[in-house]
């Protein structure tokens, strides 16, 4: 009989899937000798856990076994122990050994940038020569010229950017002046259709453009700002007009390469050390935003209200009847009855164990008086818990609705964690209730979910994918249950991306920590104030979630001085803590990040938790407690004393991991003189982080350093979400590029310059430094230093 034969694709199917089987055979033997039940109980007893998983690790490394297979076992190495400890109630540490294959980003010195880069030397060399030789500039030349020079030493080269600072000139809006640093500061709104800061339901999203001009494009603002000049077009129309002065060709492909090879020469001026991150980021390649007006000048100069009085001190909380709150359920007004409801509901979350038992109590007594509305969304939360069986059928039978479709609608939506199931029902509940409240007495609740969820949307902003894609699985649930119709908005482009870009002064930090003592009250002793100040400054200097800091055992503070911190997950039943993704397991150096005075307040207060309690209990907790601290007693006090000190902030407890990117940021990348200007770090405190810290020279390896430490996989999420300042640190790079013009050019662009008397062939232009500034009438930002 003939062999059969197959195609190269089959052979290759089948070669793939019998190594895959081998693959899966391997590690199934490892797990049985190592990794079996009896000795996983053995050492759990023993409390021998990393000598067991050397055994494992040594046993790979014996075997040399590929890389493919290696990763593939570590997954079903930390999935064995998390069934383990599910079936056991057991809380063993999960192996830490991640192996990442690595996908490389293209090289950025390719043939395309030597190309790129001879064509940007040409055009530069016909630009300078034009400067020297023509005798007048044009009104359009003169605009020209500044886009232009914006582009190839400014490191403006997005379209939308460009056009930006047309508006900016245009609208003779104010150009700040950072006296400290010495340089001009255009804080520029450029349109951004799917990333940006700034959200307004009535126009196009923007972004936060913050923009240091370097001295040539100054030099060329200037010459702007001496003569009135009507700007008519846009950043094509004048770029075109100063080729044609150049006498080169000029159309869209011309004008996109321009753009697009921009970045490449910014690298090679002089005197400039710019990285290759932040070159991706000024022709945005990696998504970035800096600081809006209002949060910049919070940010360097906040005004606070200093108050040393009690107003901060938080009011008893209000204990309400349990018969009143039965009988609001049962008001006749249907929007107080939907109050009550919600409001209850909430209360249950404060009880983690019992939450879904409470709901089902409630929709057990409240089956008759529940208004519709009220009714479909109590149902999808009750579901969000994956009941069991006898309780969902029971449910479906008191709601008359089809259990089969119920128990199935459960089984195909994926379990979410308890703290995810608040966050949902947080986000769509009060505008859920508070839209379909206007159609509660139509006959058909579905005909009118279309008007209701636009309604929903409407004024959300940096979340609204996030509540599009909320509504979108609330609908589904609909669908099954309450035969509702498909998606009506299933061709709507919600997907933006809108970070919240706010950075807290050390200013208003200090001011926080100095008000919290006025905060004493029965609900908070002064152990728990003390023991808040150190929960924000860990914030304030390493960026930690706050779910991580309430998440952090006794035994997770790593080192007899408290030297480092453990970050990782417990998925044990009755204590469970998870991260919020896999890269956000790590150790923190907590004795290098924060100060010499900070680490010594941290160290005692863990000295002294370590000899009042077990190592597997919480490391922060309220006074005579044991048990994990709340989150919202650790923000409640923090909002409070913001809204005295600084009224109007859109400041939230999150906005310290900002900060701290931010400031990591500067230290990891940038001299003394420039992180002294933003932050409070001294210079011993600044070289310690550097030379502990960075282990290269390497400018990508900051980076990622910083991206570890705030537990993020690779730095685009950190640019992307949380640096605000990149933009600002890139102008200030390409500022110390100071190119040197004979005297009667730089008097022919601006007239207005006093040239010395005596000549001299040329002249670097930072020597106009103070002129120029006089002369653009800069508005001075003057940063408050009274936290030195």
């Amino acid at each position: 009989m003939l062999k059969q034969k197959h195609y190269a694709h089959e052979r290759r199917t089948k070669n793939r899937d019998q190594k895959r089987i081998k693959e899966h055979l391997q590690i199934q033997a490892i797990i049985d000798e190592f990794l079996s039940q009896e000795k996983l109980q053995q050492t759990q007893q023993s409390q021998n856990f990393p000598d067991l998983y050397n055994q494992v690790i040594q046993h790979l490394e014996q075997q040399k076994v590929s890389f493919s297979l290696k990763k593939a076992f570590y997954q079903h190495f930390r999935k064995h122990i998390i069934q383990y400890n599910r079936a056991n109630d057991a809380d063993l540490p999960l192996p830490t050994q991640h192996l990442v294959s690595i996908k490389r980003t293209p090289l950025i010195f390719n043939e395309s940038w030597l190309e790129n880069s001879k064509y940007l030397t040409y055009l530069k060399e016909r630009l300078w020569r034009y400067w020297h030789t023509t005798e007048h500039f044009s009104d359009d030349e003169i605009v020209g010229n500044l886009l232009i020079s914006a582009i190839l030493y400014g490191g403006l080269s997005h379209q939308a950017s460009l056009n930006a600072l047309l508006e900016h000139l245009k609208t003779d809006e104010e150009i700040y002046y950072v006296q400290a640093l010495q340089f001009p500061l255009l804080l520029l709104e450029p349109q951004s259709p799917h990333y940006g800061d700034l959200y307004d339901p009535k126009h196009p999203l923007k972004k936060s453009r913050n923009f240091v001009p370097d001295r040539l494009t100054q030099l060329w603002i200037l010459r702007f700002k001496a003569k009135p000049i009507d700007i008519q077009f846009d950043c094509y129309a004048y770029i075109r007009s100063i080729f044609n002065a150049l006498e080169i060709p000029f159309n869209q492909k011309q004008f996109n390469q321009l753009l697009e090879a921009s970045s490449h020469s910014l690298m090679q001026l002089d005197n400039v050390n710019l990285s290759p991150a932040l070159t991706l980021c000024l022709s945005e390649e990696i998504e970035t935003c800096g600081l809006s007006p209002s949060a910049f000048k919070r940010y360097l100069s906040p005004q606070l209200i200093l108050c040393h009085s009690e107003q901060t001190k938080e009011p008893l909380f209000k204990n309400i009847n349990s018969t009143a709150k039965e009988e609001r359920l049962h008001t006749e007004d249907t929007l107080e009855a939907l109050t009550a409801l919600h409001k209850q509901i909430l209360r249950f979350f404060k009880n983690s164990h019992k939450t879904s038992t409470d709901l089902y109590n409630v929709l057990h007594s409240q089956h008759n008086s529940l208004p519709e509305n009220g009714k479909r969304l109590a149902l999808w939360l009750y579901s969000l818990f994956h009941p069991a069986l006898e309780d969902i059928k029971s449910i479906a039978q008191l709601y008359q609705l089809d259990s089969a479709k119920y128990l199935h609608h459960i089984s195909q939506q994926q379990k979410i964690r308890y703290s995810s199931i608040y966050n949902y029902y947080t986000k769509l509940a009060e505008t859920w209730l508070l839209h379909s409240n206007d159609f509660i007495e139509e006959p058909n609740l579905n005909d009118h979910l279309d008007v209701i969820y636009k309604r929903m949307l409407n004024g959300v902003g940096k979340s609204k994918s996030q509540k599009f894609d909320l509504i979108k699985r609330f609908h589904q649930f609909q669908r099954v249950l309450f035969d509702a119709d498909v998606f009506p908005m299933q061709n709507e482009g919600f997907h933006l991306s809108s970070p919240k870009a706010e950075i807290i002064s050390a200013k208003t930090f200090k001011q926080l920590l100095a008000q919290l003592k006025y905060h004493e009250s029965p609900s908070y002793t002064a152990h728990d104030l003390a023991m808040l100040s150190i929960v924000y400054t860990i914030a304030f200097r390493t960026g930690m979630r706050i779910n991580e800091i309430l998440g952090l055992r006794i035994k997770d503070v790593e080192g007899v001085q408290a030297s480092s911190i453990w970050i990782r997950p417990y998925r044990a039943k009755h204590q469970q803590h998870l991260l919020k993704t896999d890269s956000a397991e790590r150790n923190l150096n907590i004795q290098i990040l924060l100060t010499q005075e900070e680490h010594v307040k941290f160290q005692h207060y863990c000295q002294t938790r370590r000899r009042a309690y077990t190592p597997n209990q919480y490391l922060f907790t309220m006074w005579n407690s044991a048990e994990r601290l709340k989150p919202h007693l650790v923000t409640l006090p923090f909002q409070r004393i913001l809204d005295t000190l600084l009224p109007g902030h859109r400041y939230s407890f999150h906005s310290l991991r900002h900060t701290a990117a931010n400031s990591l940021a500067l230290i990891l990348n940038i001299d003394y003189t420039f992180v002294s200007t933003f932050t409070d770090y001294s210079i011993e405190h600044y070289n310690l982080i550097r030379n502990e810290l960075v282990r290269s020279q390497t400018p990508q390896d900051c980076w990622y350093l910083l991206s570890h430490i705030l537990g993020h996989i690779d730095p685009t999420e950190t640019f992307r979400s949380y640096l605000h300042l990149a933009y600002i640190i890139a102008g200030y790079q390409l500022r110390k590029f100071d190119p040197c013009l004979d005297p009667t050019v730089i008097q022919k662009i601006c007239p207005k310059l006093v040239i010395p008397r005596k000549p001299t062939k040329q002249i670097y232009l930072s020597h106009y430094d103070n002129q120029m500034t006089q002369l653009t009438h800069a508005v001075l930002l003057i940063l408050d230093r009274s936290f030195e």
